[in-house]
């Protein structure tokens, strides 16, 4: 990172010791990488391992590892940490566990599990005897009370040993009913009890590719004023990007305390910043978190937050102003406007993507309410300082306008322009001022 991010970087690391006297912090870090039975090694869970044991020491977790476990030595690893935390003061700890290796479910019963390194799983009823019930583990740390539960499984690998149980099928949730056989690869959801985050590396049902999840977490981990929520968030949408959409993390989140921050929740001047800006507390700290990911030096971050709140009242205006099209689409476009009060913008964003979708696969019939749609989204990226992303929106949208309105084409050009050069001014190695003149040129010429 450039000389700003730095800076800030040793600012985060200055914080996290005032951060973290308010809790003890305990981590269990799992990785299972050799397999004796007839699943194939993970090579990459080393590395996976060894990034997260790092990135957890870095934000005051006392982290505890253990290598190539079997069954046994799992159940043995989970019961001493659970201990563990108790000795420390539940009510006052989080305890955190990373888990990477191979998992696995049974659809008839609906469970999933951690197979330790001696698995050797021939039908689906080999995975109680050889793994460690998710379901179970989950409630083992409910029990204890502790301030906060975080379960990260980094654990649904492609193995052709589980996919061979029924080799048509990828995913159990995408399983036919009534078919034959079984595909044991992917995890089924378990649903985080009160003070807990559970996360997967990919969708419910799905595989996962190796050291893929596990870099994105850890630089989520480690950036300042990014609280729990917001670190998972921006892993999933990271990983969805990187991946094309071909692996999407799932939270189940029901952490209900105070804002847990790994290295530094926001100050509050800039707080203060975002309420004279007109943003409501979970909006000036929704988007403060997004600025943790972004080229801005913090000293521009008040003006960017002031920038960020005007943007999103235009989105607002935009909303009102939208001619609504079909039930789904109308369906969609609430719950977007419901998460964004709330400073969901990740969720915003997942909920435009379908109206935009819905709407350019219809054709020319709903072709303004995707382009209307598309620059929405910008309008989202934009307030969060992802001003590339921004200007990639802007620019679909104008792509699908009809000839018949080149005035309309030019503005969202020039709407392309302002954020390249706004990530150009941040940026400038990367020729983004160029290209912001470019799209300028381009609009100007209607």
């Amino acid at each position: 990172m450039r000389g700003p991010w730095i800076a800030m970087t040793c600012l985060a690391a200055s914080l996290v010791a005032q951060e973290a006297v308010a809790e003890r912090r305990l981590a269990l870090v799992i990785e299972e990488s050799d397999y004796t039975g007839n699943l194939r090694d993970i090579a990459a869970a080393v590395s996976e391992a060894d990034a997260v044991e790092a990135a957890l020491t870095r934000t005051g977790f006392t982290v505890t590892r253990r290598r190539n476990a079997t069954r046994a030595e799992l159940e043995t690893a989970f019961a001493t940490f659970r201990q563990d935390v108790t000795t420390a003061g539940a009510p006052e700890t989080v305890a955190l566990v990373y888990f990477t290796g191979h998992g696995a479910s049974d659809r008839d019963t609906g469970h999933s599990y951690l197979l330790g390194t001696d698995a050797d799983i021939s039908s689906t009823g080999d995975l109680a005897r050889d793994g460690i019930q998710i379901a179970a583990l989950r409630d083992a740390f409910d029990e204890l009370g502790a301030r906060s539960v975080i379960l990260v499984f980094d654990a649904c690998r492609d193995d052709g040993s589980l996919a061979a149980i029924a080799p048509q099928t990828k995913g159990m949730a995408r399983k036919d009913a009534g078919a034959p056989g079984m595909d044991a690869r992917g995890l089924e959801i378990v649903e985080a009890q009160n003070d807990m985050l559970i996360a997967y590396s990919t969708g419910v049902g799905d595989t996962a590719a190796e050291g893929v999840f596990a870099p994105v977490l850890t630089d989520a981990m480690t950036r300042p004023y990014q609280n729990i929520v917001s670190v998972f968030a921006w892993t999933q949408r990271r990983v969805a990007r990187q991946t094309e959409g071909g692996q999407k993390p799932w939270t189940n989140n029901l952490l209900y305390g105070e804002d847990f921050c790994l290295v530094s929740c926001a100050p509050e001047y800039l707080l203060a910043a975002g309420e004279q800006a007109g943003l409501n507390a979970a909006q000036a700290k929704a988007i403060l978190a997004s600025f943790g990911y972004t080229d801005i030096p913090l000293e521009k971050w008040p003006e960017a937050l002031a920038e960020s709140a005007e943007r999103l009242k235009e989105l607002e205006a935009k909303y009102a102003a939208t001619v609504d099209g079909e039930p789904a689409i109308m369906a969609l476009r609430a719950e977007a406007r419901a998460a964004l009060d709330l400073a969901d913008f990740v969720r915003a964003d997942e909920l435009l993507a379908e109206v935009e979708r819905i709407a350019f696969a219809a054709g020319d019939r709903l072709t303004r309410i995707g382009v209307e749609t598309a620059e929405q989204r910008g309008d989202i990226a934009y307030t969060e300082g992802r001003f590339v992303d921004a200007a990639g929106f802007y620019s679909r949208a104008a792509d699908h306008v009809p000839r018949s309105e080149p005035l309309e084409w030019a503005r969202l050009k020039f709407m392309e322009g302002n954020a390249l050069y706004e990530q150009g001014q941040y940026d400038p190695e990367t020729g983004l001022l160029q290209a912001s003149v470019t799209a300028y040129r381009e609009a100007l010429k209607e």
